[in-house]
């Protein structure tokens, strides 16, 4: 028997799995390229939009005496600012006198009074005792 030329039997239905799946890959590739280029063209877009921003913020603050100040939230946006998108530092507590937590526990002693259906004139403490503490510590 002479040797066969050509193609071996089966093949064919190989050949067309593989040409439609080029094909298919060539579809996929055409939509990937497409995407990329509008992913492009939006962030072009977004560069412009915070130059014309940047440029306002300038000239308003060319108008209100701030020349070539920009807020530094405007600077955050834009980018400028290292660290922009980090975590914030944690705002100092402040401190409560004496006498401002004497007046907020009076008033929530009275609270609690009035809750019960007590008097607040024998719950809560007389003003000379904040008075007292109001001239002990500017003395």
């Amino acid at each position: 028997m002479a040797k066969r030329q050509g193609r071996p039997s089966g093949s064919g239905a190989a050949t067309k799995a593989a040409q439609s799946f080029g094909t298919m890959l060539g579809h996929v590739a055409a939509r990937v390229d497409g995407w990329l280029a509008q992913r492009e063209d939006i962030a072009r877009e977004l560069n412009d939009v915070v130059a014309r921003a940047q440029d306002m913020i300038a000239r308003l603050g060319n108008a209100t005496g701030n020349a070539g100040r920009a807020s530094s939230a405007s600077m955050r946006a834009a980018g400028a600012v290292p660290g922009a998108g980090g975590a914030r530092k944690a705002k100092k507590r402040r401190t409560m006198s004496a006498e401002a937590r004497a007046k907020i526990a009076a008033a929530q002693r009275a609270r609690w009074a009035k809750q019960k259906g007590e008097a607040t004139s024998a719950n809560a403490p007389k003003a000379t005792a904040a008075r007292k503490v109001k001239k002990a510590r500017s003395a």
